[in-house]
Parts: structure tokens; sequence; C-alpha cells
């Protein structure tokens, strides 16, 4: 007898759809992290209303088998909730750094697109009209980033990673080229399986291929390489296991013709063929070069799982506890960096959530291989095994050196749960065309599952309007701070007291986010130096500074904050001051025991309160962990010249100068004004 199975409402496959546009190609430029905050915000809103329409219907009676997917899929929200509880930073842990949103909240948004997509499916043309989106917005993106490699984009970005001669490699729609090349990859694979197993819209599916091929190889990262090299190899051979009958050979090699010319073009293009020769070298010299970084990345990661091995220090929190495990070597390749993700997906599970993490991780690549080997035996779904199986091995290749981003994690659950579903009701051994019956939802239901997504979507939108506006506000904030800098210095104060205004804005609107409120305080700090009485700024700028800490104590730099701050009101005469700023600066190093910059900062301080040779210690040891730094020979020469060493400060600052400044070039400026200064004096033995 047939299977009854509940038809749900039409307009939830749209809201999936949704999610899936938007997680690839939505950005927003006015905001402080202007791509992968608005895709989890919008994911939030298009996720939760489809899950909560998906939710209502499925309380309808019907037939379904649980899967392993969805036992992969409840373990991994189980770690998540469990590592949040667990974690060093509960409310970071739950909301995720400005710069990424991968907390626990969006980890739920994701398990209910999972969730929603599994409902909705309930033929193989449900999940290849889900596939079919997914490949399309990122054949958009795409298309997006070879227009940018040719230099058409109308837009102006900063923060952009760049590579030899090129000052920006194109990253699309997602911000950096590594995440656009991780979706692209798995894209190329999915359309290079749907042109040797799809008899309909070929056409489609080859230039889908070559504009993702193109996007990948033009973002110059090599774990995209990878990933879409294994996404391709396994597209041709699980194509050809399916229909071994069907002449498949032919189109492959004509394809793979079209791809080396697309690649022969963009080693045509002015300065990237050397590039991309060096790209492809460092494949087999990974210690070098940003290889070497990331290398020293993973050691940090591996030196924060053994700290808390069973649940990590928590989601998202890899930025907040990285100055505390960091090596020096990572800093002498880059200087004042602290990077927000593992650049490993596997590395970032076990720093943020222990064994439990990377055990719920392989759960789920366990589960999804033994889903599609049962569809693999049920000849209606063997054809959608080939794209799935090939973008989900881009997605895990690729994310082996780099974060998959919220567009990769959308794409994930969508068709996991698309898969999850046709393999719950359609067993192996059921013919094909029989075994179920499709029932349309009751009215009332109906309704009342519009309703659920409808109050969801407006109660994530409430909230996701109000962060929207606080981002808003401290980017302008940022802005007007840079702006100030070519502006004559009468007219500065104006633009300080603008910009302390609007983080005080966002800071009323996103309370939580101790980045704002530390922001707030060096904005005061700035508008106080330039006042003739700056005592009540310097008040605020302290609570400001107080609050970032009460927010975040874990972080490094709120203390270094802290401390500044209470150096500008520290008087020689006053004991406590002078000790709760040394406390501020030792509780930065405690939480940071490698940052060169808090050493240099704490010198300077010690400086000018007087202890000069406790200074020059800082400084000298500094140096030492940095010897191809210019700043700590700055600090060393300030010193210096503060003892009276003139021809110690002048060889400490020509020193500096032949360093590596990792493009501060303020302080490098600063270093030749200062050397200028001392070589005026005839005791240094200048001109």
């Amino acid at each position: 007898m047939p299977r009854p199975d509940i038809r749900p409402p039409a307009a939830l496959l749209g809201m999936i759809r949704l999610s899936l546009l938007l997680s690839v190609l939505l950005f927003v430029p006015l905001l402080v992290e202007q791509f992968e905050t608005p895709k989890a915000i919008a994911i939030r809103v298009t996720g939760l209303a489809a899950f909560g329409v998906a939710a209502v219907a499925a309380g309808s009676p019907r037939v379904r088998r649980w899967t392993a997917l969805d036992a992969a899929v409840g373990a991994w929200l189980a770690v998540e909730a469990l590592a949040t509880v667990f974690s060093v930073s509960p409310v970071l842990s739950l909301i995720g750094e400005t710069e990424q949103r991968q907390g626990l909240l969006t980890s739920i948004t994701i398990a209910a697109l999972y969730c929603a997509s599994r409902i909705v499916t309930r033929a193989a043309a449900d999940a290849m009209t889900l596939l079919a989106t997914a490949v399309g917005a990122v054949s958009v993106s795409c298309g997006y980033a070879v227009l940018q490699a040719l230099g058409g984009d109308p837009l102006r970005w900063t923060r952009t990673s760049s590579a030899g001669t090129i000052a920006w490699r194109p990253f699309g729609t997602f911000g950096h080229p590594n995440l656009l090349g991780i979706v692209s990859g798995a894209a190329l694979g999915a359309s290079v399986a749907l042109v040797a197993t799809s008899n309909r819209r070929r056409g489609r599916w080859i230039a889908a291929a070559l504009v993702c091929a193109a996007a990948t190889v033009l973002t110059l990262s090599r774990g995209a390489w990878l990933g879409a090299t294994a996404a391709a190899l396994i597209a041709v051979g699980l194509a050809w296991r399916a229909n071994p009958a069907r002449r498949i050979l032919r189109p492959a090699l004509v394809g793979g013709c079209v791809l080396l010319g697309v690649g022969g073009i963009a080693v045509w293009l002015s300065g990237w063929g050397s590039l991309l020769a060096q790209r492809a070298m460092g494949l087999l010299s990974p210690g070098s070069g940003t290889g070497g970084t990331r290398i020293e990345i993973w050691r940090t990661a591996i030196a924060a799982f053994l700290a808390r091995p069973w649940v990590g220090h928590g989601p998202d929190t890899f930025a907040l506890v990285f100055p505390r495990f960091q090596t020096p070597a990572y800093w002498q390749l880059e200087w004042g960096g602290i990077p927000f993700h593992a650049h490993s997906l596997y590395f970032q599970a076990l720093a943020t959530r222990g064994v439990f993490g990377a055990a719920a991780l392989a759960g789920l690549a366990l589960a999804g291989i033994l889903c599609a080997r049962r569809a693999w035996r049920d000849d209606g779904l063997r054809p959608l095994i080939p794209p799935l199986a090939s973008a989900s091995a881009a997605i895990a290749v690729a994310g082996a050196f780099g974060d998959i981003g919220i567009g990769g994690w959308t794409i994930l659950a969508v068709l996991a749960g698309s898969l999850s579903s046709l393999v719950s009701s359609r067993p192996p051994t059921e013919a094909r065309g029989r075994g179920r019956t499709a029932v349309a939802l009751p009215a009332g239901a109906h309704r009342q599952a519009l309703a659920a997504g409808t109050l969801l979507a407006l109660a994530a939108s409430g909230w996701s309007a109000v962060e929207l506006a606080a981002s808003a506000s401290d980017r302008r904030a940022q802005a007007l701070l840079v702006q100030s800098g070519t502006e004559q210095a009468s007219a500065r104060p104006r633009y300080f007291e603008a910009a302390a205004l609007s983080f005080a804005r966002a800071a009323r609107l996103s309370p939580l986010e101790d980045g704002i409120a530390r922001r707030h305080a060096l904005a005061l700090l700035t508008l106080a130096r330039v006042q003739q009485d700056p005592a009540a700024t310097l008040s605020l700028a302290e609570a400001q500074a107080r609050r970032a800490v009460r927010l975040e104590p874990l972080r490094s730099s709120n203390h270094l904050c802290l401390g500044t701050i209470l150096l500008a009101k520290t008087h020689p005469n006053d004991p406590p001051s002078l000790a709760a700023m040394e406390a501020a600066f030792t509780r930065s190093l405690e939480l940071g025991p490698q940052d060169g910059v808090t050493r240099i900062e704490f010198a300077r301080a010690k400086l000018r309160t007087g202890h000069a040779a406790e200074a020059l210690s800082l400084a000298r040891l500094t140096a030492d962990a940095y010897p191809r730094a210019g700043p700590p020979r700055l600090a060393i020469g300030e010193v210096l010249l503060a003892l009276s060493d003139l021809r110690g400060a002048a060889d400490a600052l020509e020193r500096s100068l032949s360093l590596d400044w990792y493009g501060d070039e303020a302080s490098r400026a600063a270093a030749l004004r200062l050397l200028a200064a001392v070589r005026k004096n005839p005791m240094a033995g200048g001109p």
C-alpha cells in the first residue's frame, strides 16, 4: 500500500531557495564586516522562517524514518550547545564574533535549514531545484569575481587580500578569495557532474562550470584548487559509475580542454601567470609564505586544544584565546595579526569544540557517506549522488585549509537535508514509482505553518535590524577617524567628537559587543588629547574601557586599552593610579605573552612613569623575540634617547629602518623623524 506523504506549503521551498541566494550573494558595504555578518543575519531571518513553516508542516501524520544524518546533525547541535555552556565566554560563543558570527545562534539557524530542506524535499526534482539554486548563486558570484580580476568592479574595497604584484585577489560576494574558492570549487564539481549525467540544460551547466573554474583559478587559493580538483575527479568517476554505458568520456575531454583554455586566458592576464606558478609551487613547499603563517596558526590551535581538550574553549572563541597560545614565529610573519579562524575547519573544531566537536564532524561525514551509499542503490536517486558528493568533497578538502564560511555551511545543510529526506522516504528495496502518495496539507494547518514562519521571521528581523544599525554606526565612526587624518589639525576635534558620538550610539544598540566599547574608549582618548581640559573625556574613556573589560575579561586588547587610558590619567606621584595602570598592562601580557605590541606600549608606559631601566628591558626583550620587526627597535631608540644615550639611540633607529614594519608606515615615519632629530645633535656623532 502506498505510504502517505504530506505535501508542505509551496512557500517553504521558496524560503529555502532565498536562504541559499542570500548566503552566497548578499553583502552590505556600510557595515564593519560587509560580507559574513549580513549573510549570517539574512539566513537567521529566512532560515528561522522556513523552520517555523516546516515545523508545523512536519506535525502532520506521515510515515518517515530517521536517518544517520538526522542523528549526526542532532549530535553536532548538542555539542555546539554543550561547548557554549562550558565556553570561556558563553555570551561570545552564543552570538559569535562580529567578523564571522559563527556562534551557537548561527549553528541553530544552519540546523533549522537542514530540517526545513528535509521536510520540503519530496522527490529528486526538489533536491535538483535546490542544487541548481546553489550552483546558480555561486556562478553569479564567480562572474563578479572574474569582473573584479579584469578591473571592472565599480565598487572600491578595503581590507582585501593581496598576492605578489597583484594588489588584491578577486573575492566575488564573499569578502575573501579563500571563501569564494571553497564554494566555487563545490559548484564546479557539481556542474561537471551534471554535465555528465543530465540530459537537460547541459549548456547551463557547462557555462556554470566555466565561470566557476575561472573564478577558482583566479582566487589564487591553493586549498580551493585542491578541493576543486578532488571534486572534478569524483564527479567524473561517479558519473561513469552511475551510467557506464553513457559516453561521457568525450564530453569530459572537451570540457577539460575548455577549462584549460580558460586557465590559459587567466595566465595571459598581466601579472597572473607568474603568480599562478608561484602559488602552485607553494603546494610543494607549504612551510613558506602564507603556508608558514598557516602552520603557525595550526600550532596555536593545537596548543589551545591541549589546554581544554574535551569541549574546547567555545564556539567562535579562537580570536579571543589566540594571543594566549600564539607562537612567536607567527608574528615574525604577520606582525600584530590575530586570526578569527584557525584556517582549517578541523583545527577550528579541535580548538573551539574539543574532542566532542571533532567527533561530531567525523559523525557528519560518516553519516553523509552512509546516506549517499543508500541513495546510490536507488535507481531514481543515483543521478543525484555525483553532484552532491563532488560538491561536498570540494568543501571538505578545501575546508582543511580554511574557513568554509556562512555560504559553505548553508549549501551543505540544505543539500544534506534533501538527501536525508529522499533516503528516509524511499528505501532501496522499494520499486521505482511506488511507495508514496502526495497528500496536501489541510488548509488550517497551511495557515498555521505560514503564521509560525512569519512570527519567527518578524522576531529575527527586529533583532537583526538593531544589529545592522549598530554595525553601521560602528563603521561610520571608524570612517570618521580615518577621515580626520586627512584634515587640518584645527578641524580634527570635530571628527573625533562625531566619531565618539557614533560609537556611543553603536554601544547602545549592541550592548554585548566589547569591541565597540573598546573602540569607543580609544576614540574618546583621541579626543581628550586635543582638548585643553581632558579630565571629563578621559573619565568617560576609562568607563568605556572598563566596560569592555567587564564584557570580555579574557581579551588581551581590552586590558591594553584600559592601561593606555589609565596612563593618560596617571600622575607620577599617585601610587594607586600607577598600580592600576601597571595591573592593566600586566594582565594584558598574561593573556597575550607573545604580544609584541603590548610589550612596546608597556615599555613606553614605564618610560613615561620614570622607570627607564624597566622600559629598556621590555623593549630589548621584544626586539630579541622579533629580530626582523622594526617597531621594537623604535621603542629601544626612544628609551635610549630619554637616557641621553644619543649614539645608542641613533644606532637603534637606523637599524629599525632596515627591518620590516609590516605596513605600519606611521611608526616608520616616526622613526625617521626621531632619527633626524637625534642626528642634529653633535653628541650623537651625526653631521
